[in-house]
């Protein structure tokens, strides 16, 4: 029975807490280029740096097709390569996923904790 009174309040504590926070993403453009690769690979870093942001690239070959991918993925670049070596020019936009949470508050008030910011 303590068990079961146990688990009753853990789960009423965890649904009242979750209940209090929204998680907000928004998706912004961060960088959007035209590069060409050399021998295989590309390497493109970014001016500044983006934290612990989670961000996408989308890649675009120009003039033909060839597979292109995405390695070495860091804070502040990223490498292209080609599966074919060969030196071809392409687009990419860089996409950047902020995420905030918001708690909400019985009065008007609303805190925003922003999740890349913790220290």
């Amino acid at each position: 029975m303590k068990k079961i009174i146990l688990i009753s309040i853990l789960s009423l504590f965890t649904i009242i807490a979750f209940s209090q926070t929204k998680e907000v993403s928004r998706i912004y453009i961060h960088s959007v280029g035209t590069e060409k690769i050399i021998d295989g690979k590309c390497k493109i870093s970014f001016d500044k740096l983006m934290r612990n942001d989670k961000y996408f690239v989308m890649l675009t070959p120009i003039d033909t097709y060839d597979e292109l991918y995405i390695t070495d993925k860091k804070n502040n670049s990223f490498i292209v390569k080609s599966k074919s070596l060969s030196n071809i020019s392409f687009d990419y936009i860089v996409f950047l996923k902020r995420t905030k949470q918001i708690l909400r508050s019985q009065s008007s008030d609303k805190k925003i904790i922003d999740s890349n910011n913790k220290k």
